[in-house]
């Protein structure tokens, strides 16, 4: 049941990080664009923290009822990221918090901005970490 749920997770990252990228490469991003992109980044940091959580329970932790900002600490002590990643993505939970109940176009810009220079990053390298850890669907169908 742990790998199925892992899987699960890994899918759903996977896809919002997809979208997230797609929406970052717009060349000349309009408003309406950068708010699409910080809506996928809401929705890719949700998935990737719970990700986060399934790999710590697929390794025998207990996470059920931790948060987000106890997921990425832990994630650190797995080795998943680094103690820089670990800044950015307390950060970006902030970030989330901010995003999520308010709607300033000076919040916007900030955000968009930090997508640009270090979020998208550090989704991109948590994909690329995973990929190798995460089982794939070839696994025995009882795991």
């Amino acid at each position: 049941m742990t790998k199925t749920l892992l899987r699960h997770r890994w899918a759903n990252f996977t896809r919002a990080l997809g979208a997230l990228e797609r929406f970052m490469a717009a060349p000349e991003p309009s408003e309406m664009s950068r708010t699409a992109a910080i809506k996928a980044f809401e929705v890719t940091l949700e998935t990737g923290w719970k990700l986060l959580r399934a790999y710590t329970e697929a390794q025998g932790g207990t996470t059920v009822f931790q948060g987000s900002k106890s997921v990425v600490r832990d994630a650190l002590q797995l080795g998943l990221l680094l103690p820089e990643a670990v800044a950015v993505w307390l950060e970006m939970i902030e970030v989330r918090n901010k995003t999520a109940h308010t709607y300033d176009p000076a919040v916007v810009e900030a955000v968009y901005t930090a997508l640009e220079a270090r979020f998208v990053k550090e989704f991109v390298a948590l994909r690329d970490h995973l990929a190798a850890l995460v089982p794939d669907d070839t696994d025995s169908p009882n795991t």
